[in-house]
């Protein structure tokens, strides 16, 4: 900053400022915004600050905006009129209008309007906006004045043929129009031209605004501030402290400051001061086109090298013509003079008083440039290290202080501890130096004898002990001339020391790891690092601040702000950092490079010099942020939607992209949000850098996305912004269809249940039918099997016994009948009965058979091993009326002695009963049938038993079966007959 009188003056003046020019070498924080940071171009012609918040800026290459952290650049292909933008302005129903060298553009959202043509004339080079009146926009341009209003331009015929070079509308009923030929004042009932010939500075007017109760009038001949009142000009030239007479922008900054820009650089009026401020060390970076003072209190700069933003002048950097330049700087101390002493690694001693720099080399009597520690004592001496040497600095003087011979330098850290003595940091320990009456007394201590190791830290406790970090041989302590090893002590890993400090029972020590903070008295120890906010938590200095309120971090990545009262009263980390985004340029802080004046001021020593920081001159943001949706994707596609959005059933992922308009400081805006009418989404979310979300798999219903923001400093907006939404229910969820399917679906069931019904009573009515008709034949079965004739003739039987005196005869006939009907009547009360059983019954059947016919047959029973006559069930008196038939029609008949074989088996699941007889054959038992009397009697047992099958399969879904072979020779000779039944095994 360099400053200037503004009062009229001679030569001599001027050549004073250009002194002070050349003097004064602080550089103030200027962050710029260019190609590298998606700006479309590097010269920037125009801004504008619409209601949003976002940051317009025009050049040649199109039109862009900025909220913040990314620019949204627009040009030809976008639908822009032309590539070169000259100005932009907005109108009350946030339409962007921008003026181009081939006419206007109007955005309204995302689409443009283009406008160049009056009465089908085309209008020229547009290069300047401002609001109007009724909602109009004033147009200048190389022609004339033009409002556009009601989607129409119109010329001003009072303005056609001025070069309208700037616009500006103070809302008043008035309107100030700057162009080649004086300062032009144009209303309803007013038109006032005031040239140089008024005493305007110059006539060629190129940017105007106001400045307290002035008018203030750029020009190509310098500047004018205008008194409306009284009519009359301060000008102010070379001469009254501009850098350059040729003005290109001038901006108020809420009446404390007017920004003035020109090709030769930008300076600051503060009304009778002006400052000179470097924005850059490029010559283009200085060479201004526009400002601008955002709602932040921000100023941007639009230059040849892009954008730039300043905040405030709270850090500082020294150029390298007048100042340490890059230099590395080590300690920092003031001394009783008030002098600023800059220890540097590369450059030798550097002392800073009443703004100049002296710097101190090897041709002034150091040993060597590398000086990276320095202190003044209590009893005044300036002593420094040179290289591997201390030095007395006296009478601008630089003598070497005598050290014991076996400490080596170089030396890192000078301190002085409560009782005068000094401590140096060597490369193989301390040495402890004091002055007693003419001479200096040293005396060294070795820390550690096996390894190499360079002393960093060193700090006094609270009893007069000294700690000295090292790195990287650990932590140590000395008391009474007596060394310590405090990593073997507090059980320490940590090897690396690079700065001590302490307070109230605890040691901090910058570390690679961050800060280690050790309770001496409980030896309790903790790290400080990047998951607490520290920027980086490799630590290389350390220092307490505001009579120990804070304590001050330098990493590798700027500096940090701790609150250690907060943190040793209630063990809360609270962290503020700064680096290159905030405007600590240094970047990486050096070893023991802190200081801290009484007045607050802080001084850093960095890789890249000195930097300054004033935190009183911290400007506050106290604007809340304008929280927008800026994007709404449907699955993952970009859209242009409206509130109120009603989207299909299977469209039911959504995302917001969001952006609290910050440009303070963007990184620093918290968001929360929160969708009403999603379950377990009630709450706001919790604070978060995040700028989006996303909601997939919605349910149908409706819904509303609400965000808010907070801005850098944490004042949140909590007005919301909202944007609702409805997911439509898919057709088959309408009310309608789940009514259609509810009465189709209760008519399906009813009719189901009913045919269900149906079916059921039909199979139980069937299932009766058949166990009655089962019934019936079953007992026409055991009606057939115990028929009259049978009776009779068995009966006869017993009587012809008992009539020949064969009364053994009859008692044992009448034994066998007596059993087998008892059989009979059992078996025939149950569905299955074991082959044991049948053939039992079957045998006794046989025998009464036998006996009745007096030995007219004979029969055989075999049975196979296959068969398990105690396991294997069959129905009962199944081959009963097989056997019946073959001895009444097949061997009765015979005039042979007849055989009967019966022969049981079991194959592939089934029980095969086979029934063979040698009788006279089927063919002739028909025809002895044929010639019986009709009345006579007629066997039924095989029709029975027949349906008995039929209705056994039905019933039990089995496969009985039954197969009747004639047997014959090859003479085809009845042989007799084979009746084979299959009888499948369920058991």
């Amino acid at each position: 900053m360099k400053t200037i009188i503004s009062k009229p003056c001679h030569i001599f003046t001027f050549l004073l400022a250009i002194l002070l020019f050349k003097v004064e070498s602080q550089q103030f924080f200027f962050k710029n915004y260019s190609v590298e940071s998606g700006l479309p171009f590097v010269q920037v012609s125009c801004m504008y600050q619409d209601n949003n918040g976002y940051l317009w800026s025009g050049g040649f290459g199109g039109l862009s905006r900025f909220d913040g952290k990314l620019f949204l650049n627009y040009n030809l292909k976008s639908g822009l009129i032309d590539h070169n933008v000259n100005a932009i302005c907005e109108d009350d129903k946030g339409k962007i209008f921008i003026g181009t060298n081939k006419g206007i553009s109007v955005l309204i959202g995302r689409t443009f309007f283009n406008y160049n043509k009056v009465d089908n004339v085309v209008v020229s080079q547009v290069n300047s906006l401002c609001k109007g009146y009724h909602h109009s926009i004033y147009i200048g341009t190389n022609k004339g004045l033009y409002m556009f209003k009601d989607e129409k331009i119109k010329q001003v015929k009072k303005l056609a043929g001025y070069k309208i070079n700037c616009l500006y509308n103070p809302d008043t009923t008035v309107i100030f129009i700057g162009t080649d030929k004086g300062l032009i004042v144009y209303g309803h009932n007013t038109f006032n031209v005031l040239n140089a010939a008024n005493g305007l500075a110059g006539n060629k007017v190129t940017c105007i605004t106001q400045f307290k109760n002035y008018l203030v009038i750029g020009s190509s001949k310098g500047m004018s501030l205008y008194n409306v009142s009284t009519r009359k000009f301060t000008n102010y030239f070379i001469e009254n402290g501009l850098i350059d007479e040729n003005i290109s922008a001038v901006c108020n900054q809420n009446n404390r400051f007017l920004w003035i820009g020109s090709q030769g650089g930008l300076l600051r009026f503060d009304g009778k001061v002006f400052n000179y401020y470097s924005v850059d060390s490029d010559n283009n970076g200085n060479h201004i086109k526009s400002i601008l003072n955002d709602r932040e209190d921000n100023i941007w700069l639009g230059t040849r090298s892009g954008l730039y933003r300043y905040r405030d002048n709270s850090f500082s950097t020294f150029d390298k013509i007048n100042g340490p330049g890059n230099a590395f700087i080590f300690q920092i101390f003031r001394d009783k003079k008030n002098n600023l002493w800059l220890c540097s690694q590369n450059n030798g001693i550097y002392k800073y008083s009443q703004g100049y720099f002296k710097r101190y080399s090897p041709k002034d009597g150091l040993k060597s440039v590398v000086c990276k520690a320095g202190l003044e004592d209590n009893l005044g001496h300036l002593i420094f290290s040179s290289g591997t040497k201390l030095m007395l600095f006296k009478n601008d003087q630089f003598n070497s202080i005598q050290l014991p011979k076996e400490f080596n330098g170089p030396f890192e850290n000078i301190f002085q501890a409560r009782d005068n003595t000094i401590w140096i940091a060597g490369s193989n320990g301390v040495a402890s130096l004091i002055w007693k009456n003419t001479s200096w007394e040293s005396k060294y201590y070795n820390l550690h004898d096996k390894r190499s190791y360079q002393t960093y830290g060193l700090c006094e406790g609270q009893n007069g002990e000294i700690y000295v970090g090292t790195s990287p041989a650990g932590l140590y302590k000395i008391k009474d001339g007596v060394v310590s090893n405090l990593n073997k002590d507090f059980n320490l890993k940590e090897e690396d020391f690079f700065a001590l400090r302490f307070y109230k029972g605890f040691l901090f020590g910058a570390s690679l790891n961050g800060v280690l903070v050790i309770n001496t008295k409980t030896l309790e120890n903790r790290y400080i690092n990047e998951t607490d906010g520290l920027n980086s938590s490799l630590v290389y200095s350390i220092e307490f601040a505001e009579n120990n309120a804070s304590m001050w971090i330098g990493t590798n990545q700027g500096v940090n702000k701790l609150d250690i009262k907060l943190f040793l009263e209630k063990n809360k980390v609270n962290i503020i950092s700064y680096g290159k985004l905030q405007g600590f340029m240094g970047v990486e802080c050096n070893s023991n490079g802190i200081w801290e004046d009484k007045d607050g001021t802080l001084w850093f020593g960095t890789v890249n010099g000195l930097v300054k920081h004033e935190p009183y001159s911290i400007k506050k943001n106290d604007v809340k942020n304008k929280t927008l949706i800026q994007n709404i994707r449907v699955l993952n596609e970009d859209t242009l939607v409206k509130d109120s959005l009603v989207l299909p059933h299977d469209y039911n992922t959504i995302s917001f992209y969001y952006r609290g308009v910050c440009l303070t400081n963007p990184d620093k805006v918290l968001y929360q949000k929160k969708l009403e009418g999603l379950s377990g989404d009630k709450e706001w979310s919790i604070p978060s850098t995040e700028d989006y979300s996303k909601y997939a798999n919605l349910a149908p219903g409706k819904y509303t996305f609400k965000v808010r923001s907070s801005n850098n400093e944490g004042i949140w907006d909590l007005s919301e912004t909202k944007f609702s939404f409805r997911i439509k229910s898919p057709f088959y969820l309408t009310w309608w269809f789940l009514l259609i399917a509810f009465i189709v679906l209760f008519s399906t069931i009813y009719i189901i249940f009913s045919v269900r019904v149906y079916n059921i009573k039909k199979k139980q009515r069937l299932n009766y039918e058949r166990k009655v008709e089962m019934s019936k034949i079953e007992l026409k079965a055991l009606r057939s099997q115990m028929n009259p004739h049978f009776i009779f003739n068995s009966l006869n039987s017993i009587q012809h016994y008992i009539f020949n005196t064969k009364s053994d005869e009859a008692i044992k006939y009448l034994n066998k009948f007596a059993r087998l009907v008892r059989i009979i009547l059992n078996n025939s009360e149950r569905p299955t009965v074991t082959v044991s059983d049948d053939i039992e019954a079957l045998k006794l059947y046989l025998e009464l058979e036998q006996m009745r016919f007096e030995d007219k047959f004979e029969y055989e029973i075999i049975i196979e091993d296959s068969v398990d006559t105690d396991y294997d069930i069959m129905p009962p008196l199944l081959m009963q009326p097989y056997v019946e038939n073959a001895i009444l029609h097949g061997l009765n008949p015979a005039p042979y002695k007849g055989k009967l074989t019966i022969r049981m088996s079991s194959e592939n699941n089934f029980l095969i009963c086979t029934i063979v007889d040698n009788g006279i054959g089927r063919e002739k038992a028909s025809e002895i049938r044929r010639t019986m009397p009709v009345k006579s009697y007629r066997p039924l047992g095989m029709k029975i038993t027949e349906d008995r099958l039929r209705i056994l399969n039905e019933i039990n879904n089995s496969k009985l079966s039954v197969t009747i072979t004639d047997l014959k020779n090859i003479n085809n000779q009845s042989l007799g007959t084979k009746v084979e039944l299959f009888v499948p095994l369920t058991g």
